[in-house]
């Protein structure tokens, strides 16, 4: 590193500093070489009950038509 450069930091907040120096936040390599990619996952259909409480209310304290319009939901069944 030149003088310039030792001066310029000297002057910095320690964090930006450090960042400076490993070169942490380069942008221009980061857009030369891109971000790495997560690996693409295969969406698996949900077969687990989403909201188990909001079922266990309806089913011990619902009405007669709420129980009924719970199951046929879970049935598949359209009214």
């Amino acid at each position: 590193m030149s003088s310039n450069t030792n001066i310029a930091i000297d002057n910095m907040h320690p964090g930006v500093a450090r960042d400076q120096i490993n070169e942490t936040h380069n942008m221009s390599k980061v857009a030369s070489t891109g971000l790495p990619q997560p690996p693409v996952q295969q969406k698996k259909p949900v077969s687990e009950d989403m909201y188990p409480a909001g079922i266990r209310a309806i089913e011990n304290m619902g009405s007669a038509e709420q129980v009924s319009q719970l199951h046929k939901m879970e049935q598949g069944v359209k009214n």
